[in-house]
This record gives structure tokens, C-alpha cells and sequence, in this order.
């Protein structure tokens, strides 16, 4: 992507929001700076309304491929915003643009997760070789399919704590700590006996990390294990339900569905902002997971995605 066109893109958002427009050939970088500070301080508007953001949202929709690469290139434009925004711009003939890395980018995550999926089955495998024919092996399709799905989540859990870009929360420096954050899993043991298990928590764990950490545990085969449940604050809790269960009996609305799990957020959480959780499930560790707000209505993160970005440039 060149300056002109950056300022292109500068100059008619600021003209949507009715905020003086660029003369294009004489911008300087200070003006782009200026017209972005002036853009920012006019109404609530972030990182997502940036013009190099903007201008290669609007090049991507214009690519010539299918609606679920489209998805997934849009996905990585607001996951990698930040750098998007902080990189240079390069001539043509002395690197990549923008559109360029965004694919590449996209590209190397799709791998990562396919690597990921592939580890998964083949640890499972080995597992299922050295069990031998016992009993826990000897299962349907459908439950093997759970097990490879936990080697998924252990597998990026494992990935993530030694990863060297991570990002650590202390949670000893959480403002409600020793009280919270908190994690259980829970269930009915024989006699019809109900029990609950706090978790231990690693001090530098992230929440992604904290939930996905307890839907592995109440993915389990064992019968025993129904359910559990997050709680970041007082405010942010997360109940989690097991759908495989022979309790299980029904659904509520809305929440968010992970391999066979189903994630109850905070009644006071929006629309938006649970999409935005599925959103970061899906780029962790489910690749598969959406909302269902009603018995008729699913919404996939990533196609939403996709709806609102051509919904937002033809408006």
C-alpha cells in the first residue's frame, strides 16, 4: 500500500464522519497524524477505523476468492490490527503490502491450526495403541472424536505457555485477589452424590487459557464430571456444561457451543460483545465455535464477520 492511497482512504472516512477532507496531493505524515487524532477524538472510534485498517478491510472484500478464505483474512485484519497499523510502507518493489502480509499471515495460522488438528489425532492414536483394547478405548466414533478434541486444547495450551510472544496476567495482581479469579469442575458421584473441585491456578495464567483449561477437564469421558465453571470477577463468570452427559437435558439461550460443551456467559453481556468471545475462541483453542442466540438462530464469528464488513462499506 502507498501514502497516496492511504490518504485516499484517510480523506473519505473523514468525509463519513463529516470531518474536514485531505487535499490528497499535499499531505504530509504529520497531517495524516493529525487528521487520525482528530478522528479519534470526534466520537468513539479505534484501532478498527484507522484508514490503513479500513483500506485493506475494502481490499480484501474485493479479492477474488471464496467467502470462508474472505472470513478468515478479515478475522486476521482485526486480530493483527496493531501491527497493521505500525508497520512500514514499503514501494513496491522493496516489500510486501499490506493485502500481501495479511495473506501470508492468514495463511501461516491456517497451517498452525491444520499442524495443531494433526498432532491432535496422532497423539490419540498412541494413546489408543499403548491402552490396547481397554475398556476407556472401546467407544464410538463420536466420542473419539472428544478425545482428539482435548488433545487440541492441550496441545495450544501447551503451545501458549511457552510461547515467547505470550502475554501473562499476574493474577496476583488482580484487584479481587485471593477471591478471584476462581475455576471448578463439578458432578454426581454414585448415590446420587453432588460434588465440587476447585482448581488450582498457575499465577500467570489469561483467561482464554483459565476456560479453556476447564472445558478440557469437563470434556472427560468420566460420567461423573457434568459441568464447571470460570469466574474472572464477581461479574465475569462463565458456566460450563457438558451436552454429552446422560443428564444433559436442555438448552438455554443464548450461549456459546464448543466441541460438546455449551458456555453460559453473564445475562448482561450483549449480542456483540459474546460474538466478540466466540471470536477469540475461535483464533485459540476451538476452532469450531459459535453463538446460538436461539433454537433458530446460530451465528459462526467468522461469517458475521464478513456481513458486517460488506455491510459497513455499503452503507
Amino acid at each position: 500500500m502507498n501514502r497516496r492511497e492511504c490518504l485516499k482512504a484517510l480523506a473519505a472516512l473523514g468525509a463519513s464522519l463529516s470531518l474536514p477532507a485531505l487535499a490528497i496531493e499535499s499531505a504530509s505524515q504529520n497531517d495524516i497524524n493529525a487528521a487520525w487524532l482528530k478522528l479519534q477524538s470526534s466520537s468513539d472510534h479505534g484501532l478498527a477505523d484507522h484508514p490503513r485498517v479500513v483500506l485493506l478491510r475494502n481490499d480484501v472484500l474485493d479479492l477474488p476468492v471464496d467467502n470462508e478464505y474472505k472470513a478468515h483474512l478479515l478475522n486476521s485484519v482485526e486480530k493483527y490490527r496493531e501491527q497493521i497499523i505500525n508497520r512500514p510502507v514499503y514501494a513496491p518493489d522493496e516489500g510486501w503490502d499490506d493485502l500481501e502480509v495479511i495473506q501470508q499471515v492468514t495463511l501461516g495460522d491456517m497451517n498452525a491450526r491444520w499442524f495443531r488438528e494433526q498432532q491432535a489425532i496422532q497423539v490419540h492414536e498412541e494413546k489408543k495403541s499403548s491402552h490396547g483394547k481397554s475398556k476407556y478405548f472401546e467407544s464410538s466414533t463420536h466420542h473419539e472424536q472428544f478425545d482428539i478434541d482435548k488433545e487440541y486444547i492441550s496441545l495450544w495450551l501447551s503451545y501458549r505457555r511457552h510461547s515467547g510472544c505470550r502475554s501473562p496476567e499476574n493474577i496476583r495482581a488482580h484487584a479481587d485477589w485471593p477471591i478471584y479469579p476462581q475455576a471448578s469442575i463439578s458432578g454426581m458421584a454414585a448415590g446420587a452424590v453432588a460434588w465440587q473441585s476447585k482448581l488450582e491456578i498457575d499465577s500467570n495464567t489469561t483467561k482464554e487459557e483459565l476456560t479453556s483449561e476447564v472445558v478440557a477437564k469437563v470434556m472427560d469421558r468420566e460420567y461423573i464430571i457434568r459441568g464447571g465453571w470460570v469466574a474472572w470477577s464477581e461479574s465475569e463468570q462463565i458456566r460450563i456444561l457438558k451436552t454429552s452427559h446422560p443428564c444433559f437435558s436442555m438448552r438455554k439461550y443464548p450461549h456459546i457451543e464448543t466441541y460438546n460443551c455449551i458456555l453460559y456467559y453473564p445475562e448482561a453481556m450483549t449480542k456483540e460483545e459474546l460474538i466478540n468471545n466466540a471470536v477469540g475462541i475461535t483464533n485459540t483453542w476451538c476452532p469450531t465455535a459459535h453463538v446460538v442466540l436461539s433454537e433458530n438462530e446460530v451465528i459462526y464469528p467468522l461469517e458475521y464477520m464478513l456481513q458486517q464488513a460488506l455491510l459497513s462499506r455499503n452503507k
